[in-house]
């Protein structure tokens, strides 16, 4: 896992547990945005480089403070889809999911 739940909530600026385990599957999601979207093995390959694993960490973030401070799918202006949730469902329509042990 990319990022812990206590940075996590250090980073949204929360200092209670109600909502950890929400955070916690926000945490997972978010990284697995990332790996849906550039591929498995290229994640697996670059996320050893700090450069990288920099960039991926503050992207989780960023995906994770959106999803949590608009927990609804679409977004206020005309009722379209959130980018990150329609790009999540483009990525289970056509993304190829390897069984990961």
């Amino acid at each position: 896992m990319l990022l812990e739940l206590q940075e996590t909530k250090e980073f949204l600026n929360l200092d209670f547990e109600s909502d950890d385990i929400f955070i916690q599957q926000l945490i997972l999601t978010s990284e697995d945005f990332i790996i849906d979207s550039i591929g498995l093995k290229n994640y697996n390959s670059k996320i050893i480089n700090k450069r990288f694993e920099r960039k991926a960490r503050l992207c989780c973030l960023t995906i994770i403070q959106d999803c949590y401070d608009n927990r609804t799918m679409v977004s206020d202006n005309n009722e379209k889809l959130r980018y990150i949730v329609g790009g999540m469902l483009l990525q289970m329509k056509y993304g190829t999911y390897e069984v990961i042990i």
